[in-house]
């Protein structure tokens, strides 16, 4: 048995090696065809989008918590901004093109994007016992969530890039990142998807009484599915930024917590 596990091991193993050569020839023929025109649009684009969104906060401290709710309500970004930034930020990931733009612009829009995941710690789809209660629909709700994971994602893309020095890393930012994935996982995605997850007002004896007393879903609507996608991107990209650095040698507690319980 023992014997079959190894080799079961080696050739995954093998696999992922073969796999990890096919993405680095398939990213290497990508970056050849990329101009240094399209580097440098994307490029400026990114820092535009970047400035736009720190500037509207004049001189704010966004390095320092913010403890007063109005105040961090301040410093959210709308969906669109956030959108169009994850949506450059991720590009230029792809590209490989974070080395032109400063340490100092980077980590001041990821101290911004810690702000706007704390919304996201807070809210969820489901109940959550002696959590503050937010009149929001769940239209609402499922809004803001998403905007919080955006900018999760928007940290992780720009920690995950490969010229991006450790430098700019917070702890802060990225203990806010694996607070939200685990929150959102234990309070919105496992809820959503077995009933068993869900808290009740009644006692319920067993996880099969709990199954049986929910109607069954078989088709969910899209945004949560995208709302199910973008959880599972970002703990992808939590995986990728543990391989780079090494987490779970300095917090190995904060990974273990994602699973379920």
């Amino acid at each position: 048995m023992a014997k079959n596990f190894r080799e079961r091991a080696k050739q995954r193993e093998h696999v992922e090696k073969k796999e990890k050569t096919r993405h680095k020839t398939l990213m290497r023929a990508f970056h050849e065809k990329v101009t240094d025109e399209e580097i440098h649009a994307h490029t400026d684009r990114f820092k535009i989008l970047v400035d736009r969104a720190l500037k509207v906060y004049g001189n704010c401290d966004v390095n320092n918590d913010v403890e007063d709710e109005e105040q961090e309500e301040a410093l959210l970004l709308d969906e669109n901004k956030l959108k169009s930034i994850l949506k450059e930020a991720a590009k230029l990931k792809e590209i490989d093109a974070y080395g032109d733009i400063k340490k100092k612009r980077l980590g001041r829009i990821c101290q911004l994007m810690e702000v706007n995941m704390r919304r996201g710690c807070r809210l969820s789809l489901h109940s959550v016992e002696n959590a503050k209660k937010e009149d929001l629909g769940r239209e609402e709700r499922l809004s803001a969530i998403n905007c919080s994971l955006e900018a999760g994602l928007c940290v992780m893309y720009v920690l995950t890039a490969p010229k991006v020095s450790g430098s700019i890393l917070s702890d802060n930012v990225i203990e806010r990142v694996i607070e939200l994935c685990r929150f959102q996982l234990h309070h919105s995605i496992y809820p959503e998807f077995d009933v068993v997850y869900r808290q009740s007002g009644y006692k319920i004896k067993t996880d099969k009484q709990k199954r049986a007393s929910s109607k069954k879903v078989t088709q969910r609507s899209g945004a949560i599915m995208r709302l199910f996608t973008k959880v599972c991107d970002l703990l992808a990209l939590i995986g990728e930024f543990a391989g780079k650095i090494k987490l779970w040698v300095r917090q190995p507690h904060l990974l273990i917590s994602l699973l379920p319980v």
